[in-house]
């Protein structure tokens, strides 16, 4: 399941990254930038789940998947 891969004691935190990828952008290893890739599993790393889920929930990709409209305040 979806969820249990964040649960696995012996996940990595590689598996973890490409999980969140897939599910919250709909993203393949290969799609992804390295720059990105490097950026978000060093917060991962450091524990900073939450900020690298942030960040992919409020990127244009997810909002286009999501056919999420922004509206200007």
């Amino acid at each position: 399941s979806r969820i249990q891969v964040y649960e696995r004691e012996n996940v990595c935190n590689q598996q973890r990254l490409l999980a969140l990828y897939r599910n919250l952008l709909g993203l393949s290893a290969s799609q992804i930038s390295r720059t990105q890739w490097d950026a978000d599993l060093r917060r991962l790393e450091r524990g900073e789940i939450a900020q690298v889920v942030e960040n992919l929930v409020r990127s244009e990709r997810f909002r286009d998947r999501y056919d999420i409209v922004v509206r200007s305040r």
